[in-house]
């Protein structure tokens, strides 16, 4: 690509190290390693790994490089480097849980089962609350209740629970835990509500293996669910991929950015008048019956997103002075005198969320959600 690629995370980041005397980074070395996940993101392993030698060479001590080199390497199936690309990375940061998922999935990979469960478990010592870590040992019930007991409205991980329990014929848990998963409004369709009731049935007349595959077939069918989706991710990271990379340094400190204060934006709704000048006016149909005129003031781009999470369509546009708006509530990027030429939903992060991906000029700027 011959444009600029510029990425910036407009997001408030913590200081991740233990490190007193590191420095703070600078503007550059951001970019990098922006620019490094990108390529990661995208499937791109050759430009990933050259951005990542960068780094490598601009903050030697920085676990991060390291890992997301064994990454690399890992999608690469070149399984001895990244092993010792993670080795490296454990050094400098032993028993990361992030360093340690990828580290116990090469060791499982190379056929080391044991050395991967004990990679794990040192992890799980050292970071009892990380749910990732257990959920990678997910064949244990004590993994999976700290999990249910921690993330209580996470499906995924009460389901797996439930048919745990089941192996062992506890009926009375497994009731309680099915009736959780009704509780919170996990099982709302037709289908589903078969199986739950099926599965209650099973476990009333304690037959733990009818009673399993009722569960087994719930879990099926709430996973096109949103819910569920959105539980997998926080215990599992994004699906689809040979290991997850990571994402925030480790050993270096990241200097903090200001958000601007937000700002409103007054939408009309007007059926009769003209185009103004300087604003965007949208139809949004409804029906074939219906149907409503909205106006952004000093819109030159529009686009519709669920921006909030509530499945419902949000208007985010763009001005021709640069500032973005969310429909009705803040701005998301300040004033700065260069068109909003396109908006572009995608999940950068990878964490479930739409980010907003906005070109001004030849420079693309990162919106996190």
């Amino acid at each position: 690509m011959k444009q600029i690629l510029y990425l910036l995370l407009v997001l408030t980041v913590a200081s991740c190290t233990n490190n007193e005397n590191s420095k703070e980074v600078d503007a550059q070395t951001l970019r990098n390693r922006n620019l490094a996940l990108a390529y990661i993101d995208s499937g791109m392993m050759k430009e990933a790994g050259e951005k990542l030698a960068i780094l490598q060479k601009t903050i030697p001590g920085e676990a991060f490089v390291y890992a997301n080199q064994g990454l690399v390497a890992l999608r690469q199936n070149n399984l001895e480097e990244a092993s010792v690309f993670l080795q490296k990375a454990n050094d400098l940061a032993p028993n990361n849980p992030e360093v340690a998922l990828l580290r116990g999935e090469v060791a499982m990979l190379t056929g080391q089962f044991e050395q991967s469960t004990q990679l794990l478990e040192d992890a799980i010592k050292a970071n009892p609350e990380n749910v990732q870590l257990r959920w990678a040992r997910n064949n244990s019930k004590e993994h999976l209740q700290v999990i249910v007991d921690t993330l209580p409205q996470n499906i995924v991980a009460r389901l797996a629970l439930i048919k745990e329990q089941l192996k062992d014929e506890q009926f009375d848990v497994a009731r309680t835990n099915l009736l959780a998963l009704q509780e919170q409004q996990a099982i709302q369709d037709e289908q589903a509500m078969g199986l739950f009731n099926g599965a209650i049935t099973q476990i009333d007349n304690e037959n733990a293996r009818a009673a399993r595959a009722q569960v087994i077939g719930l879990d099926n069918v709430l996973k096109p669910t949103r819910p569920w989706q959105h539980s997998q991710l926080e215990v599992a990271g994004p699906p689809g991929t040979i290991g997850h990379p990571v994402r925030q340094f480790i050993n270096t400190k990241v200097p903090t950015t200001t958000q601007p204060k937000p700002k409103n934006i007054a939408f009309s709704k007007d059926k009769t008048s003209v185009k103004p000048a300087g604003k965007m006016r949208l139809l949004l149909v409804e029906s074939p019956t219906q149907s409503e005129v909205v106006t952004v003031n000093d819109a030159n781009r529009a686009i519709a997103i669920d921006w909030n999470n509530d499945r419902k369509l949000d208007v985010v546009s763009g001005t021709s002075k640069g500032r973005v708006f969310v429909e009705g509530g803040s701005e998301l990027l300040p004033e700065n005198g260069s068109p909003i030429i396109a908006l572009t939903p995608w999940d950068a992060d990878q964490d479930g969320d739409l980010d907003l991906l906005v070109t001004r000029d030849s420079t693309f700027l990162l919106q996190n959600n």
